[in-house]
């Protein structure tokens, strides 16, 4: 799938992630944001969250459904995140 950020396999967690991964000027990008799937670690760097992005609201940003993977909910981490399944997203080999 396509995923951004690419693949890295030297990196700590996820193989890759990022912050700005879900940020307005990044979706603003995308032509179908919906079935996009987002992968975020726990704030507290433990467990993980997965949503997938149903749409984006009037301020640009994803709108999630999911996250029910964790029993104690504090959020996404605001930087060991990254999303799937985003055409825009196509630019790496094997993706």
């Amino acid at each position: 799938m396509a995923r951004f950020p690419n693949y890295d396999s030297s990196a700590r967690f996820y193989h890759g992630t990022s912050a700005d991964a879900l940020s307005p000027a990044r979706i603003k990008t995308w032509k179908k944001p919906e079935g996009a799937i987002v992968h975020a670690l726990h704030r507290a760097e433990w467990g993980g969250y997965h949503y997938i992005v149903t749409g984006v609201n009037d301020k640009g940003n994803a709108v999630l459904e999911g996250g029910w993977q964790n029993n104690r909910q504090m959020g996404l981490h605001p930087e060991h995140r990254f999303v799937e399944n985003v055409r825009e997203e196509l630019d790496a080999p094997d993706e």
